[in-house]
């Protein structure tokens, strides 16, 4: 979702989920964490879009965030999509990354 807002309003898409997992994951130091994102987001004047939920980081996300969107989608349906994306990844041999 934050992929197709993003390419519509061309702004900046914060993964960040890629940025806090590295190398086989291992989670990044979360001084190391903030200071990325706050790159990041001073880097983009325009505007960004940020895609994931770390409470962590909330603070400098929010404050300078003008509208939130929150999928808040039913349990059946985020269960199906995780198993169905799992098999796949599985028979498929797709390496697990943060974009599966």
């Amino acid at each position: 979702m934050a992929h197709i807002i993003g390419a519509r309003l061309n702004l900046s898409v914060i993964e960040l989920d890629a940025l806090y997992h590295v190398t086989n994951w291992h989670d990044m130091p979360l001084d190391e964490f903030r200071a990325k994102i706050e790159r990041i987001t001073k880097s983009s004047p325009n505007g960004w879009v940020s895609a994931g939920n770390y409470f962590r980081v909330k603070d400098l996300l929010m404050d300078q965030a003008d509208v939130v969107v929150w999928l808040h989608l039913p349990f059946h349906i985020v269960y199906w999509r995780l198993l169905w994306r799992t098999i796949r990844d599985l028979f498929t041999k797709k390496p697990i990354d943060m974009g599966s």
